[in-house]
């Protein structure tokens, strides 16, 4: 790895913690304030707008497509063969455009079908926001590429800084037009206009400070096949993972009402937050892995020690912030959204404690991209979305969104935990018994600490403001911080942070 990639990733790793650092503390204070300003009811319709145009926005596998061969051509230096695919994405990706479109029109004629929980009012504010959120998506659907370019040519940092910059902006305008008086409409506007802004400067980006190029009048059988065969898998993959949740929201609407979908909302927020942290620096490594591959020849040794490198570092995060929240989010709940969303941690809890697991296993899961072995991890989540929402409709018309909760837990456990790790280990040969005793094993003790002090600390001092509870949890991240150091980290773990921290010094100064 030279030292650019290895600067590339260590900033772009940094920048993107940063950022979500700055979302989760903006959307902790700013969601309670948003749901009181527009309503339980408007936030519903607001969250089954988003999750109803994402189950139609699906790229058919093409922005990984764009990464994962993007990276492959660029390891082999196959620089004419980049541009030639480049150029087939952009045509497939301005055909998907158009009858996403054509589906989306469709759509909206059969909204009130479709959702016979809602009342004709919500009927009515819903067919406005979907109108402008299905705009937005059918226009920037043509330049999903542009993702997949930056990370094959390795613009981490860029690439982290524009996703914080879009989150920044869009709060801002959003609290903005708020205090000045719009409501719902303004919320999704200020979406769309942000995002539009984001790809233009994307675009310009690209243009200026990559070589990139495109070659549009081209075209060869033997790579529209590969394309499409990777692409079919990977689009059954992403449209099971998107029903997982974005149909959830639709279930409890049927069968439950608009209240239970706040809730729910609220759960998923929680969910959200915690596997874009986990996931925020695994996108950063398919280039990485994809040369170690080719390099391998189909040994794995390299890719083993890069999976167990990188899984116990998720597994320092995602196991703290599962533990913390396990013990104390049901206060953090009240303080925060009230006593009207307390059945949003029990869902929560549901959601997120199969991800210390499966956020763990990052790497192997890029791997199965980079050696073109989608179509076990389509598998992996299709069994996940068929007994997530057989259960999720099963239990959400006695149980709400708790019933939701339980589905999506069950479905987890069966697809991406059982299966998933059996294809770790027999497919891609990976060691997954030395990825858990060198991983999860040997990260038990500083977990359990983690969680006794917790438990003492909520069972001591209850909290009566936020905070109160933030010191608490500073308290304990502190704790478990400095048993990490003196128990489970090695020298080169060690290392690695205060590298870091050496590197966020100078850059501040």
């Amino acid at each position: 790895m030279t030292s650019t990639h290895k600067s590339q990733i260590k900033i772009g790793a940094i920048v993107a913690y940063f950022g979500m650092f700055v979302k989760i503390l903006a959307g902790f204070i700013y969601t309670p304030w948003l749901v009181d300003k527009i309503g339980k009811s408007n936030y519903g319709l607001f969250s089954l707008s988003i999750s109803l145009i994402s189950m139609f926005a699906i790229d058919f596998g093409l922005g990984v497509a764009v990464a994962r061969f993007l990276s492959k051509h660029k390891a082999a230096e196959e620089h004419e063969e980049a541009e030639k695919f480049l150029g087939m994405a952009f045509k497939l990706y301005l055909i998907l455009s158009v009858v996403l479109f054509i589906v989306l029109f469709i759509m909206y004629f059969f909204l009130a079908n479709i959702y016979t929980g809602l009342t004709v009012l919500e009927i009515e504010r819903l067919r406005v926001i979907y109108i402008i959120t299905g705009l937005f998506t059918a226009v920037s659907f043509l330049f999903k590429p542009f993702e997949g370019i930056l990370i094959a040519n390795e613009r981490f940092v860029f690439l982290k800084t524009i996703d914080l910059a879009n989150k920044l902006i869009t709060i801002f305008l959003m609290v903005l037009a708020l205090l000045l008086g719009y409501g719902l409409y303004a919320l999704v506007l200020v979406n769309a206009f942000v995002g539009m802004v984001m790809i233009f400067i994307q675009y310009l980006y690209i243009r200026k400070k990559t070589e990139t190029k495109v070659k549009f009048c081209y075209s060869e059988r033997s790579m529209y096949h590969e394309l499409f065969y990777f692409s079919f898998w990977t689009t059954i993959a992403i449209v099971a993972h998107r029903f997982i949740l974005n149909i959830a929201p639709s279930i409890l609407a049927v069968t439950s009402g608009s209240t239970q979908v706040s809730i729910f909302a609220i759960a998923a927020t929680i969910e959200g937050y915690t596997f874009t942290i986990a996931c925020a620096i695994g996108g950063l490594f398919l280039p990485k892995v994809t040369k170690l591959v080719l390099q391998g020849k189909g040994k794995m040794d390299k890719v083993d020690d890069l999976n167990v490198q990188v899984g116990r570092i998720q597994l320092m995060i995602i196991g703290m912030i599962t533990i913390i929240f396990l013990t104390m989010g049901k206060e953090f709940m009240k303080l925060w959204m009230g006593p009207d969303f307390k059945d949003s941690y029990y869902v929560a809890c549901l959601l997120i404690t199969p991800y210390i697991v499966i956020l763990t296993n990052q790497i192997a899961n890029t791997t199965l991209m980079a050696v073109n072995k989608v179509k076990y991890m389509a598998i992996s989540t299709l069994l996940t979305a068929l007994f997530s929402v057989l259960i999720s409709l099963l239990l959400s018309r006695q149980y709400g969104a708790i019933g939701a909760g339980i589905g999506i837990l069950i479905g987890n456990v069966i697809g991406r935990v059982i299966f998933a790790n059996i294809i770790y280990e027999k497919v891609l040969k990976l060691d997954m018994i030395r990825f858990y005793r060198e991983c999860h094993v040997k990260m038990v003790i500083p977990l359990l600490i983690l969680a006794l002090c917790a438990v003492f600390l909520q069972y001591s001092f209850p909290s009566s403001s936020l905070i109160i509870f933030i010191l608490k949890v500073g308290i304990v991240t502190c704790i478990y911080c400095l048993s990490l150091w003196i128990i489970s980290l090695n020298k080169s773990e060690k290392d690695l942070i205060t590298g870091l921290l050496a590197l966020v010094i100078k850059k501040i100064r």
